[in-house]
């Protein structure tokens, strides 16, 4: 029997009930992984979804009709990298020239697949909890008065959660590309956000210049998409004031076309973190719909590694003796 949604979601999140009923009637044969996805959510994880569902309709709700359909793409995409991800034990790619080549350059490709990964914020229970930690633990603990920095902003929903808090002195947007950025600025446009940002072209694997110094940096799905993110990492500690505090979300065995860098437990990502120059404060780890933890790593099913770390004072203060 077909189903519309309404009995996945409960009324009192009306956005996410709208959001989930479009993809079903696009697509319902994906009842049976958004039925488990939704169940897994403590009430908190499904408030944060409901303010992410929010977000993207604000976004998209004007062609949400696409936007499904763009999203059914994008996990035939992933479940194409998953068949190799088990034949071969790594991910398709190893170096960020192939991706570039391949992946990034195709227009017509990564509008698509920007697009269904923006769904699978609110779709996907690792997404949505990783957001939900993002929010209650990081954002939530903050100083008021403090400076963000975000790596990576792409669709623009956590910098838009972080200008929601009002709380902020200053927001900052870093990315490689201009397209990004562009991107970026025109998503938090249209969302309705005041507050300004600095949004530049940066590359994060260059050491940073200038006298920018930020309390908290965010770093979200973006490692995986380097092939030195302990370069990365180190780079974010000299961007950080001393005592400065990192979130970093990670996804464990996690093949998708433009993932290069993989790691296989949640373990490798704690030491990725620390090694660069970071002490953990609180990590949570969050499989995929249908696994727990544990199945998960025994399977090597694909984890959201949500860290939340301080930059060592040792290290800080040899940033400022440069």
């Amino acid at each position: 029997m077909q189903s519309d949604g309404d009995e996945l979601v409960g009324e009192q999140f009306p956005r996410l009930r709208k959001i989930v009923r479009a993809v079903l009637q696009s697509w319902p044969e994906h009842q049976r992984f958004l039925g488990r996805s939704i169940k897994e959510r403590s009430g908190p994880v499904l408030e944060s979804s409901e303010s992410i569902a929010r977000m993207i309709l604000e976004l998209e709700d004007d062609d949400i009709c696409r936007l499904c359909e763009d999203y059914k793409w994008m996990c035939a995409r992933l479940q194409e990298e998953e068949v190799e991800f088990r034949r071969n034990g790594r991910y398709r790619y190893a170096d960020f020239a192939q991706v570039q080549r391949l992946v990034y350059d195709d227009a017509a490709f990564m509008d698509r697949y920007l697009r269904g990964l923006l769904l699978s914020q609110a779709l996907w229970v690792n997404h949505a909890s990783a957001i939900d930690f993002y929010r209650r633990a990081f954002l939530s603990e903050a100083a008021g008065g403090a400076r963000l920095l975000e790596i990576g902003p792409g669709h623009g929903l956590l910098l838009g959660l972080a200008m929601r808090e009002g709380r902020f002195a200053a927001i900052a947007g870093w990315d490689v590309s201009a397209t990004s950025i562009a991107s970026t600025c025109a998503a938090l446009k249209k969302l309705g956000l005041a507050q300004p940002a600095d949004l530049r072209v940066a590359d994060i694997l260059e050491p940073p210049t200038g006298d920018d110094a930020f309390d908290l940096v965010v770093i979200s799905e973006v490692l995986e998409h380097l092939e030195r993110p302990d370069v990365a990492l180190a780079n974010l500690h000299r961007a950080l004031a001393p005592g400065g505090k990192i979130f970093v979300n990670v996804p464990i065995n996690s093949p998708a076309p433009d993932h290069i860098y993989l790691l296989r437990s949640p373990g490798e990502a704690i030491a990725l973190v620390e090694r660069g120059g970071f002490s953990i404060i609180e990590a949570r780890h969050f499989p995929t719909a249908g696994y727990t933890i544990e199945r998960a790593q025994r399977l090597g099913g694909t984890i959201s590694s949500a860290i939340i770390a301080q930059a060592r004072q040792a290290q800080a203060t040899d940033r400022d003796n440069r």
